[in-house]
C-alpha cells in the first residue's frame, strides 16, 4: 500500500498510467480519475494547494443582470414575494414557495419601466402622430376625384391637373433634401421630443392656413400654392413623426407603433377620395365644402398636438460653459 501511494504521488506519464491504475486496483485502491477527476499528480480536490472556486448555482444567486439601454450592465437585488408555489428545481427543491423577480429600477434609459409598452413610453403621442399622418393623406387624396372637372370648368386641360399633382411631389422632394442637409450641418444634433412635436404642430397650422386660402380664393393659383406648401409640410410631418415614435420604443416593440402610423396612412387613402367626391359641389358651393370639413378636422388635430406639446416636459439643459467658450481655442 505504501509503494502504491508513493507511485501515485509522483508524476504520472501516459505509458505508466494503466500500470498504476491496475496496481492500485490490485491493492484495493481506486484510481484518482474515479476518485477526484484526472489530475497529473493524482491529488484529490481537497489536497491540492489551490483548489478551484466553484461558482454558485444559478438558482441560488441573489443577483441577476438586467439589460438596459445604457452601455453598462447593472445588477439589481432580488426580492422573493410570498404566497405562490412554483417549480424551482429538482429533487427535494422541486416545489418551493415564492419566486425570485428583479426589482424595477427607475431610470431614463431602462427598458423595463420606460419602453415596455407596445406603443412606446407615451401611447397618446403615437396616436397623435397617426392622426397627423391621416390628415396629411386626406388632404392629398380628397381633391383628386373632382380636380379634372373643376379645372375643366375653369377652361384648363389635363396638363393643369398633372401640374397640380406633380407640384406636391416636387416640393416634398426638395423639403426632404433640405432636412437631410440641415441635419448634416447640425452634426446630428438631436432636436428632442418637444421640438419635434412643435414642428408637427406648426405643420398642422400651415395645412389649416392653406385650406383657408382655398376657401377664400378658389382659383387655380391658390390650388397650386396650397399643393406646393402641403408637399413640403407633408415631408416634415413624416420625417419628424417617425423619428418621434422610434425614439420612445424598443426595436422589438416598435413594429406595433409603426403599424399604427401606417394604419393612419391607409385610412387616409381610403376615406379621402370618397370624402372628396361626396362633399364636392355640396349645396352648390363647388370647391369650398370639402375644404371646410377637412379644415375642421385639421383644427381638431392641431389642438390635440398643441395639448400634447404642452404636456411634454422640457429636456434638461446640457449646456457646458467650458466646452462652449473654449472649443475655438482647442
Amino acid at each position: 500500500r505504501l509503494a502504491a501511494a508513493a507511485f501515485c504521488l509522483g508524476p504520472s506519464l501516459a505509458p505508466g498510467r494503466p500500470f498504476r491504475d491496475s496496481l492500485m486496483r490490485g491493492v484495493g485502491l481506486r484510481p484518482p480519475g474515479i476518485l477526484a477527476g484526472s489530475h497529473p499528480w493524482g491529488l484529490p480536490l481537497a489536497l491540492r494547494p489551490n483548489p478551484p472556486k466553484m461558482a454558485p448555482a444559478p438558482w441560488k444567486s441573489r443577483n441577476i443582470a438586467v439589460p438596459t439601454q445604457m452601455k453598462s450592465v447593472s445588477r439589481v437585488p432580488m426580492e422573493r414575494p410570498r404566497g405562490r408555489w412554483h417549480v424551482a428545481g429538482f429533487g427535494r427543491n422541486l416545489f418551493r414557495r415564492g419566486r425570485e423577480v428583479p426589482r424595477r429600477v427607475a431610470s431614463d434609459g431602462d427598458m423595463l419601466d420606460v419602453r415596455r409598452r407596445g406603443l412606446g413610453a407615451k401611447e397618446w403621442r403615437t396616436l397623435a402622430v397617426a392622426a397627423v399622418i391621416f390628415m396629411d393623406i386626406l388632404f392629398y387624396s380628397f381633391p383628386l376625384p373632382f380636380l379634372p372637372e373643376y379645372l375643366g370648368q375653369l377652361g384648363l386641360g389635363g396638363s393643369a391637373v398633372a401640374t397640380l399633382i406633380s407640384s406636391t411631389s416636387i416640393s416634398s422632394l426638395i423639403a426632404g433634401v433640405f432636412i437631410v442637409v440641415a441635419q448634416s450641418l447640425t452634426k446630428g444634433r438631436n432636436l428632442g421630443e418637444r421640438k419635434q412635436l412643435q414642428i408637427l404642430t406648426f405643420g398642422s397650422v400651415v395645412y389649416l392656413l392653406s385650406a383657408l386660402i382655398i376657401i377664400a380664393y378658389p382659383t387655380y393659383t391658390a390650388l397650386l400654392a396650397s399643393r406646393v406648401i402641403m408637399g413640403a409640410i407633408s415631408q416634415a410631418c413624416w420625417v419628424f413623426g417617425l423619428a418621434l415614435v422610434s425614439t420612445q420604443t424598443t426595436p422589438v416593440l416598435g413594429i406595433k407603433a409603426v403599424s399604427w402610423l401606417i394604419l393612419g396612412n391607409s385610412l387616409g387613402e381610403l376615406v379621402g377620395p370618397w370624402f372628396g367626391s361626396l362633399a364636392y359641389d355640396l349645396w352648390g358651393m363647388g370647391l369650398r365644402p370639402p375644404y371646410i370639413f377637412s379644415s375642421m378636422l385639421m383644427l381638431l388635430t392641431t389642438l390635440t398636438l398643441a395639448l400634447t406639446t404642452t404636456a411634454t416636459p422640457k429636456p434638461p439643459s446640457t449646456h457646458t460653459h467650458t466646452h462652449t467658450h473654449t472649443s475655438s481655442l482647442l
